[in-house]
């Protein structure tokens, strides 16, 4: 193994961002450091997928990278979730400490 590097795997929801996205969309080696080197689809195992693999729900993700980087393609990866009812509320907003 490469020091300082470890791999891990992430399963692709249906509303993660990634999906109907190609690689080279995605760009997660340039945004995260984080570099996918295969993929999992459907008991298929896709070795180094290139640049135009669209990524598709239920893809199974092979991941190498720093932990850092790799935590940051877990989150580019994560389905934005919303509280039901909540509009326009943005990170911070509702500390408690409006006037």
């Amino acid at each position: 193994m490469i020091e300082g590097a470890t791999t891990d795997t992430f399963y692709l929801a249906p509303e993660s961002p990634a999906v109907g996205r190609t690689l080279h969309q995605l760009d997660l080696r340039g945004r995260t450091r984080a570099l996918v080197i295969a993929v999992v689809r459907e008991g298929t195992h896709y070795l180094t997928p290139e640049p135009d693999f669209e990524f598709r729900p239920g893809d199974i993700l092979v991941l190498v990278g720093e932990h850092a980087a790799l935590e940051a393609a877990f989150t580019a990866l994560t389905p934005e979730t919303r509280v039901p009812g909540a509009r326009g509320a943005s990170p911070g907003a509702g500390t408690g400490h409006e006037r």
